[in-house]
């Protein structure tokens, strides 16, 4: 093997090296890289998600998606859709929620502790996975009536009944690429998750949704419904709840000293190693070319003579 068919060979593993240490430096510094880490799909949606509301048919309004699993059948979860605040209107065409019109009843709801200014609930939600953990499933919701005695007798009606769902949906959550995750949105990538499909509406009508959840404490919802009236309704919901660390441990992403990051000292190593066998074959190199030349001295000289 010539001398610089050697070298290339030696810098090209060295280069190879390097590239192996740094991909386990960023493996390691990054807790969060493993699926085994996240949380189960149930224990994500039953967190108190505050959601907004933006809909071109009842305007804007806030909400609480108060759900929770079964004690018994964790791929059970059930809860309701409880409206806070005011809602916003901005334009005569847009349909007044009569829910906003009612404080929300202290007993026949599910517990609201620490909320203020809740309505009674606009929608009984009942979500069924396949199996605890799966992220496949169908969701259902009922429509509930505002005031508190029609209210009472549809969630009878909901848990003792085969009342006739407002809306029903078959969901399929699969992972999104980095990509689609922008950091800004996600500051766990391995949680992102989509799902798309075709919503079943009472009296026949049909519509489509977007689930997107950016990480384990937030989401987006698109939907496109269409109404009685043959229009398209559309609505975008956006959810959040604070980080829960019992949930999903978030590495410290504190500043660390720089002689505590182990990317310089993989980058410092790799930089002496290629330095020590670049100066090794140069020296090589220096003595090989010494010799040539002292050995034609030495021809020269008896040609000489």
């Amino acid at each position: 093997m010539g001398h610089g068919r050697c070298t290339a060979v030696v810098l090209l593993y060295c280069a190879v090296v390097s590239v192996f240490l740094a991909s386990l430096v960023l493996a390691g510094d990054d807790g969060l890289s493993t699926a085994s880490n996240m949380p189960l799909f149930e224990q994500v949606i039953v967190q108190p998600f505050t959601v907004s509301v933006i809909s071109g048919r009842y305007g804007v309004f806030n909400a609480t998606l108060a759900l929770r699993a079964s004690p018994i059948f964790p791929e059970h979860v059930h809860g309701e859709l409880i409206p806070i605040g005011e809602q916003r209107r901005e334009s005569a065409e847009q349909l007044s929620l009569e829910h906003f019109n009612y404080p929300r009843p202290m007993e026949g709801e599910m517990p609201t502790p620490g909320m203020v200014e809740a309505h009674p609930s606009l929608l009984r939600i009942d979500v069924q996975l396949r199996f605890s953990g799966s992220t496949s499933g169908t969701v259902t919701a009922w429509a509930l009536p505002a005031v508190v005695g029609a209210l009472e007798r549809g969630l009878s009606e909901v848990e003792e009944t085969d009342a006739a769902p407002t809306a029903q949906a078959s969901f399929l959550f699969v992972s999104e690429s980095k990509s689609m995750s922008p950091s800004t949105l996600s500051d766990v990538p391995s949680m992102a998750r989509t799902a798309t499909g075709i919503v079943a509406l009472e009296g026949g009508q049909s519509g489509s949704f977007t689930f997107r959840f950016f990480s384990e404490h937030e989401f987006s919802l698109n939907l496109q419904l269409r109404t009685e009236h043959n229009t398209t309704d559309r609505s975008w919901v956006y959810g959040y709840v604070p980080p829960d660390n019992k949930l999903l441990l978030r590495p410290d992403r504190s500043q660390k000293a720089w002689w505590q990051n182990r990317g310089i000292w993989v980058f410092a190593i790799t930089t002496f190693i290629m330095r020590a066998v670049m100066a090794y074959f140069e020296t090589r190199r220096a003595a090989n070319l010494r010799r040539k030349r002292t050995a034609a001295a030495a021809v020269e000289k008896k040609k000489i003579k």
